[in-house]
């Protein structure tokens, strides 16, 4: 622990000898008094006059001064009063020729110890005064550098709360009233010092109870002098002092974060609200659109099979345009589920955020749709393999049928756990897939066959026609509803590739 040097040097007297200063313009009473308070625990120091005695003061603490009453030109009652003025806590025993009540009254003037007669002849009382006042002056001495100490202490405390940037009220745990507080309470309370020292604890906290005292704080409503409420992050701490128990309340004002945490809140309400909404708009779609699949390829493929004049042919046409009038009808309700996805300002959250809610309806493939060429012949197949996954058992089968009656090989599964396990040992040349599936979806499929299959040709269906981006392997997308030949000319178009 490190003191000041005052303090140090302080310390360091406490530790030396005691000093006994004797003082009397006979040299022989000076020799005489100083080798009978001889002793190897003192230091005995001599003067002859009052100008050497107030040296001797001034160089060093002084525990005892007997000093004679009458110095010569000087007067000893006039030093004795000076050297209590240059060190408070020395003892003065006094010398007189002789002993009377007026040497006594004087002895008390002066504020000394107790006083002497000359000629000496008692020793033992001279030894006995002298360890006496020797034994009080170190006492007092000790209680200043106590009080002093404890000064210190009471003022660093005070600066520690008063620099603590929380509202600190020290308060008595049985009538609840406020005995201190720092400058932060009266700033957050905004009551002066002196009304705070007249208002009770529970006034502060607006009636609240009080917390059980230890580190984990708790939450209070509050109340300012102005009867404005505010939430607060309150500790209790608990201590004895002199007989009685009191209690520290420190507070501070956690309304903004409060005010924070609670819009945040109402902000992931809204977002989970919102992803609901644009789950099922995009769950709705996305079985629309492979709904519209089969119809549109089932009525074009029985288009093809009409001549021009069949009377079933305009009926089918029908059911054509119907579809491809169903698909656009989709399109609006996908973009409406990735909207809060896109832009966060919908809900006020980060798109970031946003996205990450929505990483369902955010993978489908970031390729463009192909743009299609009409075809009046289905370019036919020589024979590739084909690995067909579709959750959509309709849809598959469909599709199946368009390419195993095209000249392909074809093997179907419904989700991507099974196409792995279909694809075991097969040669394949394309991977035809949905990009939204459960367990395993296209993407995620497409890259854990190209890690086997480095010349694997991959094509990808959607009925999602938001764009967003996925993380799988690039390639094309087939855009849902589609008709037979537009499947059988991009089939084509990639293998030719």
């Amino acid at each position: 622990m490190f003191y000041p040097f005052a303090r140090l040097q302080a310390a360091v007297e406490a530790l030396a000898k005691p000093r006994i200063l004797v003082v009397d313009d006979e040299r022989v009473v000076v020799e005489v008094l100083g080798s009978l308070l001889d002793d190897p625990d003192r230091e005995i120091l001599t003067a002859d006059c009052s100008a050497r005695a107030l040296e001797h003061a001034r160089t060093g603490e002084i525990a005892v001064a007997l000093v004679d009453k009458n110095l010569g030109a000087d007067s000893g009652l006039t030093l004795a009063r000076q050297l209590k003025q240059v060190q408070p806590e020395i003892e003065i025993i006094l010398i007189t020729g002789y002993a009377s009540v007026e040497s006594a009254i004087e002895a008390v003037q002066i504020g000394a110890f107790d006083y002497l007669t000359k000629p000496i002849a008692d020793f033992s009382a001279l030894s006995f005064k002298v360890q006496s006042a020797l034994e009080k002056s170190q006492l007092r001495r000790a209680q200043r550098l106590l009080t002093e100490r404890l000064m210190d202490y009471e003022v660093r405390h005070r600066r520690l709360i008063d620099a603590a940037p929380e509202a600190i009220v020290l308060y008595d745990s049985v009538d609840g009233r406020v005995v201190e507080a720092n400058e932060a309470a009266v700033k957050l309370y905004g009551f002066s010092p002196q009304e705070l020292l007249h208002a009770r604890a529970a006034e502060l906290r607006g009636g609240a109870p009080e917390g059980a005292p230890g580190p984990v704080p708790v939450l209070q409503r509050h109340r300012r002098k102005d009867g404005s409420a505010f939430t607060a992050e309150v500790t209790f701490t608990e201590f004895q002092q002199q007989g009685r128990t009191l209690r520290v309340q420190s507070a501070r004002d956690v309304s903004e974060r409060e005010e924070r945490r609670r819009d945040l809140e109402e902000r992931l309400l809204a977002t989970q609200r919102m992803d609901a909404i644009g789950r099922l708009a995009g769950g709705v779609a996305h079985d629309f659109s492979n709904l519209l699949a089969v119809i549109s390829a089932h009525a074009d493929y029985a288009v093809g099979a009409l001549d021009a004049a069949h009377p079933l042919r305009p009926e089918i046409e029908g059911i054509l345009r119907a579809s491809e009038r169903g698909a656009a009808l989709t399109r609006p309700l996908q973009l409406f589920s990735r909207r809060f996805a896109l832009d966060g300002a919908v809900v006020g959250m980060s798109g970031e955020v946003l996205r990450t809610l929505s990483e369902p309806f955010a993978r489908a493939g970031s390729q463009p749709t192909l743009d299609l060429p009409a075809c009046a012949v289905p370019p036919r197949g020589n024979g590739e393999r084909v690995l067909l996954v579709e959750d959509e058992e309709p849809l598959r089968l469909m599709v199946r049928r368009m390419l195993t009656s095209n000249g392909y090989e074809v093997l179907d599964a419904p989700d991507g756990e099974q196409g792995l396990r279909a694809a075991e040992g097969r040669p394949l040349d394309l991977l035809l897939t949905d990009v939204t599936m459960p367990h395993l979806d296209g993407p995620s499929l497409a890259l854990r066959l190209l890690a086997i299959r480095p010349s694997l040709r991959i094509l990808y269906m959607s009925g999602d026609c938001s764009g967003d981006g996925h993380r799988g392997p690039p390639a094309p997308l087939l855009q849902k509803p589609f008709t037979p030949n537009d499947l059988l000319g991009v089939v084509r178009r990639i293998l030719d590739a």
